[in-house]
């Protein structure tokens, strides 16, 4: 699962980038050993992803699902391009929230 703080980053141009040092952060210890470095990186092709960004005060939110391609460290970022397979639009409210 890849969310960005802006979701507004995915109807930009590709490739899109992340900080390389928000990579992982609220992820488990496996996946941190796995993923250390620029070591494996690869592998992250072959997992499906979900892609979003923070949800907050919004009423409809895009979640993508599909898959990561030519990931690669670049400088201070994780640069990737996205091949979504579908989306959904969820349509949140004040009271999802409580």
């Amino acid at each position: 699962m890849i969310i960005y703080g802006d979701g507004g980053q995915w109807d930009k141009p590709q490739p899109w980038s992340i900080d390389a040092s928000r990579f992982l952060e609220h992820s488990c210890d496996e996946a941190k050993e796995l993923f250390k470095g620029s070591r494996n990186l690869k592998e992250l092709e072959s997992m499906p992803t979900i892609l979003t960004g923070e949800w907050g005060d919004s009423t409809d939110e895009i979640v993508r699902f599909g898959y990561v391609q030519d990931v690669k460290r670049l400088g201070g970022s994780i640069q990737f391009r996205f091949v979504e397979q579908a989306h959904a639009t969820l349509h949140l409210s004040e009271s999802a929230w409580i």
